[in-house]
């Protein structure tokens, strides 16, 4: 009568760590992607396929005033090489008054990049801000981020 007790015990406890670990990992396919990042995404990787007038459009009324189209492109095709050797992975998201503020690491891969190139500072990883903007109910970037942080409109880039 032991033994029976406990290998029912046993299995109740099996049974109840395979559940566990069937919610535990179906639980993350349930976390959903904001608005906003789902935009970010879309934009970067527009940019990652050369699909510059498309990832442009993602672009707040404010950026684009900033930063002409054309020269945004030009941009853009001037660093698509660092682009492609690059990964980008999410690490925050939150709110600020009307905005979204997402953060983000950029990873280089170091076995195809010129390390000694003087526009990289820190070859292997960098962080970034995107701020976004609902506009006619679609979020848009709101500030110039990598790999196109600069605009120059006949000024001198920062």
């Amino acid at each position: 009568m032991f033994i029976e007790l406990s290998n029912k015990l046993v299995f109740f406890k099996i049974s109840f760590f395979v559940i566990l670990i069937f919610f535990i990992s179906s639980c993350d396919g349930l976390v959903e992607k904001s608005p906003a990042r789902v935009a970010l995404e879309g934009y970067l990787k527009n940019l990652k396929n050369a699909d510059y007038e498309t990832a442009y459009e993602y672009y707040s009324e404010e950026n684009k005033s900033n930063c002409p189209v054309k020269q945004f492109k030009k941009n853009a095709d001037d660093v698509q090489e660092m682009i492609d050797q690059s990964r980008l992975i999410f690490k925050s998201e939150k709110k600020v008054g009307e905005k979204i503020k997402i953060n983000f690491l950029i990873q280089f891969d170091d076995t195809d990049i010129d390390l000694f190139d003087n526009a990289i500072v820190d070859p292997y990883l960098d962080s970034e801000t995107a701020n976004l903007v609902s506009e006619n109910s679609e979020w848009k970037l709101d500030n110039m981020i990598w790999p196109i942080h600069w605009c120059d409109t006949g000024e001198n880039n920062p």
